[in-house]
């Protein structure tokens, strides 16, 4: 668990938001929620463009956020205690009559994501109970919410988080997770999926062959503040006037145009020739016969460096050349592939 306030930012929302009003004092709240990038992230500018949303609202209220960071499913367990008050963001679920809930805060799309290396999964399910009668098994981030119109329990499977999730499919210990579509895309370029970016889909993608009709697996969902039973119904109350004139202004508006351009942002290498070379990109740490052609400059991760970088260079004699290693590669038209590359064409910082 992490605290994280950002003064500087909530100065600069003071002085846009409030001038020409005279200034109150804050009043520090604590605001529960986890790690979910591009969104909320305790590595992220200002904790990430929803969490500015939500330190819009309070600041409209006289109050000082102050953003913890949990698991999610240790909030969804707490909340009902009474502690944390509040948290974000949550989609209203089966529990709706349990909890409390603002105002929707943002719309995300939420999908069902596969893993198809072998690019011969085609999944034809007309209706969403046509999936549950095929007994396959969804993966269910702990603490998130059942796949709308999926709500037999048999049907989950519990992960821990996003990561586990996604190698989850991998492995083969679960057939689909659920996930917000913008999460699911960037963690798959993730250095910590052992696969490439391309071999992940969804149900009712655009480009994939998949249900006939695309909108039965895709939603559009609004995401709420998720209070505790505990907090009066006059908090809400003003939580979600403050929601209605914070969305008006122009300061939340670019935040919203934010959420749709957001990425998240990697330790980027490059490749480079010092002679214009050719780059060439191998299957494995050691074939001779090269399987792509990349051009200069590609943006990638390294996701396993060679052992010549971690071990001592005892001999003057040893070369570096025709040791590799790995990489994923982050844009042009291989974008998403894992490969080797050989260790003289890998540059941290681009000149």
């Amino acid at each position: 668990m992490k605290l994280t306030i950002h003064v500087f930012f909530i100065l600069l929302f003071m002085a846009g938001c409030h001038s020409g009003q005279q200034v109150k004092p804050l009043k520090p709240i604590h605001v529960a929620t986890g790690n979910w990038q591009p969104f909320i992230g305790e590595d992220l500018p200002q904790n990430g463009p929803v969490a500015q949303m939500i330190a819009s609202i309070l600041i409209e209220l006289d109050y000082l956020p102050i953003f913890k960071y949990y698991d999610w499913g240790f909030v969804h367990t707490h909340l009902e205690a009474g502690y944390p008050s509040f948290a974000f963001p949550y989609i209203k679920s089966e529990d709706s009559t349990t909890f409390k809930y603002s105002k929707p805060i943002v719309h995300i799309e939420y999908v069902l994501y596969y893993y198809n290396k072998t690019g011969h999964k085609v999944y034809h399910y007309k209706t969403v109970q046509d999936l549950v009668n095929s007994n396959k098994h969804i993966g269910r981030i702990r603490g998130y919410t059942k796949f709308p119109g999926i709500d037999e329990d048999s049907v989950y499977v519990e992960v821990p988080n996003t990561i586990d999730g996604f190698k989850m499919l991998v492995d083969g210990d679960i057939d689909f997770l659920i996930e917000a579509r913008p999460v699911g895309k960037l963690t798959v370029m993730s250095s910590e999926i052992p696969a490439d970016a391309s071999d992940f889909c969804y149900l009712g993608q655009s480009d994939k062959p998949n249900t006939p009709d695309d909108s039965i697996f895709v939603k559009d969902l609004p995401f709420h503040i998720k209070f505790s039973p505990k907090v009066s119904d006059e908090f809400v109350d003003n939580i979600n006037m403050a929601i209605s004139t914070c969305s008006k202004t122009e300061y939340y508006k670019s935040l919203t145009e934010k959420l749709r351009k957001t990425q998240q942002e990697f330790l980027k290498a490059y490749l480079f020739s010092a002679n214009h070379d050719l780059i060439y990109g191998y299957t494995t740490s050691d074939i001779k016969q090269p399987a792509y052609i990349l051009p200069l400059s590609t943006e990638v991760v390294v996701t396993q460096w060679s052992k010549i970088f971690k071990e001592a260079f005892n001999s003057p004699k040893r070369s570096v050349s025709g040791f590799r290693s790995q990489v994923k590669i982050m844009n042009g038209p291989l974008k998403g592939k894992t490969m080797w590359v050989a260790n003289e064409q890998i540059e941290l910082s681009k000149k």
